[in-house]
């Protein structure tokens, strides 16, 4: 008799530790999870993530070859290889290779135009000069070339732009640091411009916005910056680009 009362004292205490492992939360991969169900849902979650990430039809890192420095009269942007046959042509903004530069009228930042003395495109951390091929103040667009020819795969030009929420991704090189890439998200599609919010600062103008499929959706145009982000630049920001219908109709003849 007090040999079964001990085996049914010691089968309810393992079932009790049963129970309390069962339903106490467990720390796993930084998530507290009540019990074992919510581990698997858990595995679930994490095998679809998966399948959503393998989805990904480009790696950013993919594309920074096709990522350019330009520098022109003193100042910085970027650009994007399109093409590379006998010559590599890259896409960039206007403004860019117009060489604008800063200077003070009365205590106020004013621009001034002046005349495109020298053109210098870095490739693969070289520097190479290059020349206009074709520009578009308006869409403010610019082709120019450099007279080499590099083992890069071109960036392909999309159909059509994302829809509003899709996501977009841009490389450029602000400031002057080369390659730096941003994730965002397509925002507003206007009638010449397109914004997507992201990260910007000078020096992104002329850099590629990539959709989803590693197409090439626009050019970074414009940086749209408050006062109080003046002095924080790391504040997220609207990256106005070009539409990418215009994009496309700007390249005729060159692609």
């Amino acid at each position: 008799m007090k040999k079964l009362f001990y085996t049914l004292l010691t089968a309810l205490v393992l079932f009790n530790s049963y129970s309390i492992y069962r339903d106490s939360p467990i720390y796993i991969n930084g998530l507290i999870h009540k019990n074992a169900d919510s581990i698997k849902k858990l595995e679930g979650t994490v095998k679809t993530n998966k399948n959503i990430v393998d989805k990904l039809q480009f790696n950013p890192a993919d594309y920074m070859d096709n990522n350019v420095l330009i520098y022109v009269g003193g100042g910085s942007g970027s650009g994007s290889i399109i093409r590379a046959d006998a010559n590599t042509y890259i896409l960039t903004a206007a403004h860019v290779v117009n060489a604008a530069k800063l200077v003070v009228v009365k205590g106020q930042l004013d621009t001034e135009q002046v005349p495109v003395v020298e053109i210098t495109a870095v490739i693969k951390g070289k520097p190479y000069p290059a020349e206009l091929v074709k520009i578009d103040d308006e869409v403010d667009v610019a082709v120019i070339k450099v007279k080499k020819k590099f083992r890069i795969v071109p960036l392909k030009i999309a159909e059509e732009e994302p829809k509003l929420g899709e996501t977009v991704w841009t490389i450029s090189n602000p400031g002057g640091v080369p390659d730096i890439v941003n994730k965002g998200v397509f925002s507003k599609s206007g009638e010449k411009y397109a914004l997507v919010a992201t990260a910007g600062y000078f020096g992104s103008s002329g850099g590629m916005a990539l959709n989803t499929k590693g197409e090439q959706i626009g050019v970074i145009s414009t940086v749209m910056m408050t006062r109080v982000q003046r002095f924080f630049p790391n504040i997220t920001v609207y990256n106005g680009i070009t539409k990418t219908k215009n994009l496309r109709k700007f390249l005729k003849g060159i692609l």
